[in-house]
């Protein structure tokens, strides 16, 4: 289609390419207003949290007290209520705006409406003072056409997405017309992804798999594009775009099945790769099938975890470039662009994957490194560049920060022991044999492919592993490394083959039992383990079916706040997804008596989640629960109305108490 036409077709096509991606984020940017608006500095969470310390205790003689406190990447919210129940809003900005009120205080600026002034002067006086004595985060301030050029980002990449997806299949369509592969290849590998579709919504676990109070984050991330700029924007993108299309803005379910779908994507794009490199259909049919039931992807498949759209995405790109080093073709070069720059904003560690790319062609196939220095090559570069300019802004604000995760290499007792392909109860024994005998088969037919995957897994492990050290982040860091094992692994099959010689056809059905019985035998094996829920996926699901129940008015005594330390907002999310009117009261700040206790009375409920259970290392280990819940109980008398018992183990890397786990809603009634 493309490569039919002249030069001077091909370039109309770049350009047409880079003029809609600068079409959309100028008229994005111009919408926003006046360029030279400033939104000032993005305000870190430690920053916030600082303020926050200072703030809570405040008890000024106007009576006014906190009552919410949000930030949003640019601003601060501090709401207080006032002695006649009036709910205020004071907004701290970093960049000024210019109102004849405004409060400027050591770098910090809040214009207060006139009933806040009125009511709360004293209370505002002292925030006053506390802005004055703490300094603003430091950094490039964010200009608002910027800005909004960032915001443009998530419906670039849906559109991007988009187009991957109908260009690849007319690739996909063009390959078949030009090559012909074998019916029974293309039957098996469209069998294998509905079948991995299917097993990622039977079998995965539809709910969040990262620690307990990262929820929220995540939540509030995917859902609304509020993940701060360390993480990628592609997943959000993806998320939003659905929840848009489905009309559920606020149902963490899209994400669930957004991802399930992402995954059974990649068992063709795993193929496809393996194709490309090697051009065996019956290794690219062994790749696919062991992704397909690889437990490690299986378990995660359907969760929250960015890690699914990594993967698939990457090896989509991956697929596309080693397609491009073949037929040095323009349409591969910029659908193979395009697939990266949806790889690349998935995660952080993924910005570095156009180097595993040209590794993948300089290893791979080393007679092809010509292709990094033809027109066509530095074309689709500038497209790349073009296309990631929204995520050079965000990136910049991460550079020009000193809030950057600390790496330390671990040393080599600890890398072993938190590899999760060395994990007995996560990689089944065969399938550490297959990667054995694989990679023998890999170092006499492809030693440069074979090695690239070696050194993909080492990479990759070596990252996730210097960053953080608790199970749980450890299994899902390394979800991007194990998968690419399976091309290592698939190496069995070019030994059955050769084993076979000129019967290939009964290599082919008996490789196809024999890989069905394994594929089965891992499957009955592993299913404990990809399906286990522990306290925060069984207390998901208790409150996915309760809060619909609840009384459609209520004061709701909980843990509220969100972000970090601050544990999660399980009920916010559920309840104002069902349409509950509820005032909520933060646990925490009644107990340290920076809010005021609820009524007793049945329109007062206590939601007694895990939060009770668990402590962080720094706090006291809950015996049997943690005291400010233990505190509730001292206070009311609790009446059940909806609660259940968690016979569980704990997920997160906290300090639990012994189980079983009573959580549910009560009623507080005066004692």
């Amino acid at each position: 289609m493309f490569e039919q036409g002249t030069v001077g077709r091909r370039i109309a096509l770049v350009l047409g390419l880079l003029a809609i991606t600068a079409a959309a984020t100028v008229a994005t940017a111009q919408d926003a207003g006046d360029k030279s608006v400033q939104l000032g500095t993005a305000i870190t969470p430690d920053m916030a949290r600082s303020i926050y310390d200072r703030v809570a205790p405040l008890r000024s003689p106007d009576g006014c007290r906190l009552s919410r406190f949000d930030t949003i990447r640019f601003s601060i919210n501090i709401g207080l209520e006032g002695p006649s129940g009036t709910s205020h809003t004071l907004a701290l900005l970093t960049s000024a705006q210019g109102s004849s009120d405004e409060i400027v205080a050591g770098g910090w600026f809040a214009t207060p409406s006139e009933a806040l002034a009125s009511e709360c002067a004293e209370s505002v006086a002292a925030i006053r003072q506390i802005l004055e004595e703490t300094a603003p985060p430091s950094g490039a301030p964010w200009r608002q056409d910027r800005w909004a050029a960032v915001r443009a980002n998530y419906t670039i990449l849906a559109v991007a997405f988009l187009v991957l997806v109908g260009w690849s299949l007319l690739l996909l369509y063009r390959a078949w017309v030009e090559s012909r592969p074998p019916p029974a290849a293309i039957v098996t590998l469209a069998a294998l992804t509905l079948l991995a579709l299917v097993l990622r919504l039977a079998l995965s676990p539809h709910t969040f798999l990262h620690e307990y109070y990262h929820i929220a984050e995540a939540l509030y991330g995917h859902l609304r594009g509020e993940t701060g700029p360390v993480y990628g924007d592609t997943g959000p993108a993806l998320y939003q775009a659905a929840a848009y299309l489905w009309g559920r803005p606020d149902d963490a379910s899209v994400i669930f099945l957004t991802n399930a779908i992402m995954a059974s994507l990649a068992i063709p794009a795993a193929a496809l790769l393996d194709l490309a490199i090697v051009g065996s259909w019956p290794r690219a049919i062994c790749a696919a099938a062991l992704l397909c039931v690889l437990p490690h992807h299986l378990r995660f498949s359907a969760s929250e975890v960015l890690f699914i759209p990594a993967v698939t995405l990457g090896l989509w790109s991956l697929a596309l470039c080693a397609l491009y080093a073949r037929t040095q073709q323009l349409s591969h070069a910029l659908c193979a662009v395009i697939a990266l720059c949806l790889a690349m904003q998935t995660r952080p560690e993924m910005m570095f994957f156009p180097a595993i790319a040209a590794f993948l062609v300089l290893l791979a196939a080393p007679r092809a490194w010509r292709i990094f220095f033809t027109w066509r090559s530095l074309l689709a570069l500038v497209v790349l560049v073009v296309l990631l300019t929204p995520r050079w802004f965000e990136l910049r604000q991460v550079m020009n920060s000193d809030n950057g995760a600390q790496t330390a290499l671990p040393d080599l007792q600890r890398y072993t022991n938190a590899l999760v392909l060395l994990d007995p109860n996560i990689t089944p024994q065969s399938y550490l044999y297959l990667i054995g005998i694989g990679l023998i088969a890999g170092i006499r037919v492809n030693f440069g492919y074979a090695l690239w995957c070696v050194l993909t897994f080492g990479i990759y492990t070596l990252f996730s592993l210097s960053l953080f050290d608790n199970p749980p982040y450890n299994v899902r860091s390394q979800l991007l490394p194990t998968a690419f094992t399976i091309f290592l692994a698939a190496g069995v099959a070019s030994i059955w083959m050769g084993l076979w010689q000129q019967r290939r056809v009964a290599a082919s059905i008996t490789g196809g039992v024999l890989l069905s019985v394994l594929c089965i035998h891992t499957l009955l094996g592993s299913k404990a383990w990809i399906t286990e829920l522990a306290d925060q996926q069984l207390e998901w699901a208790f409150l996915e079916r309760t809060v619909p129940t609840l009384p459609p008015q209520a004061t709701l005594l909980a843990v509220t706040e969100v972000g970090g330390r601050s544990l999660d907002a399980f009920p916010e999310l559920l309840l104002r997804r069902a349409d509950k009117d509820y005032r909520l009261v933060d646990l925490r700040q009644a107990i340290e008596g920076n809010s005021e206790w609820p009524k007793a009375g049945p329109g007062s409920l206590f939601y007694q989640g895990m939060f009770c259970y668990f402590a962080f290392p720094t706090e006291p280990s809950p015996n049997p629960m943690t005291e400010m819940c233990a505190a509730v109980h001292r206070r009311y008398t609790l009446e059940a109305l909806h609660i259940t018992d968690l016979d569980t183990k704990g997920y997160s890397a906290m300090s639990y108490a012994d189980g079983p786990y009573r959580i549910g809603f009560y009623r507080l009634l005066p004692r």
